[in-house]
């Protein structure tokens, strides 16, 4: 009809943009998943025969990050009380067991630039059904794992990752056990949303300190100290 456009973006089920939903739908999985927005380019080419430039690729795969982090910030603070169900709803009884870990990892972006990126890691602890003779002391292992990672300050990851504490039900579980390096960030984070966690320092960061401790103990004894720090680092 004349002086009217028939909205088949809308009856198609488009996205915005000049990309078919699926292709953007594996665009925004390749950005995330390959090391560089370049080679999530290449591989879009040989898997669709599409071309599209490493800034497209960027674009939306940061635009897609963006609305990801957006829906879930809404979610967290009930500006979106509908949020589709999934394995993001709450489970329906208390956790057993859980252990919580946060730690930090640099990570490279665009231009030679770093910057550290924060993960929370939470899992449920069970007993270990194939533990070996060698190692009598893995009594327990992690499972129904979840993870959260934002490029953040502590407090920012620490009000985002609200959700995902409040999702595993941390605060209702049995037992909560901490992990992290000791840095003041981890505490801090563990400080708001389970504070009275057993707090363990993981052993690489634990057994940086051993020499210290040992000079201390065995003064003026280098070969008792030795043997001290090579029997703590085996048991």
């Amino acid at each position: 009809m004349r002086g009217r456009v028939s909205p088949l973006d809308r009856v198609w089920g488009l996205l915005p943009g000049k990309l078919p939903p699926s292709v953007q739908e594996l665009l925004d999985r390749l950005g995330q998943a390959v090391p560089s927005f370049a080679e999530a380019m290449d591989l879009l080419r040989m898997a669709t025969r599409l071309r599209v430039s490493a800034a497209t690729t960027r674009r939306y795969t940061e635009r897609a990050g963006a609305l990801l982090i957006a829906h879930k910030e809404a979610v967290r603070t009930g500006a979106s009380p509908k949020a589709a169900p999934g394995p993001e709803a709450a489970p329906t009884a208390p956790p057993g067991k859980l252990f919580v870990e946060v730690d930090g990892a640099f990570v490279p972006l665009v231009h030679g630039e770093w910057a550290e990126v924060k993960t929370l890691a939470i899992g449920e602890g069970v007993p270990n059904p194939h533990r070996s003779r060698e190692r009598p002391d893995q009594e327990v292992r992690l499972t129904a794992r979840s993870y959260f990672s934002r490029l953040a300050d502590w407090e920012t990851f620490s009000a985002q990752a609200t959700s995902e504490f409040q999702r595993r039900q941390v605060r209702k579980a049995a037992a909560v056990a901490t992990g992290s390096d000791g840095a003041d960030w981890c505490q801090s984070v563990f400080d708001q949303h389970c504070p009275g966690a057993l707090r363990l320092l993981d052993f690489g960061h634990a057994g940086e300190r051993l020499g210290n401790v040992s000079q201390l103990v065995f003064a003026g004894a280098p070969q008792s100290a030795r043997g001290w720090v090579e029997h703590a680092s085996m048991s």
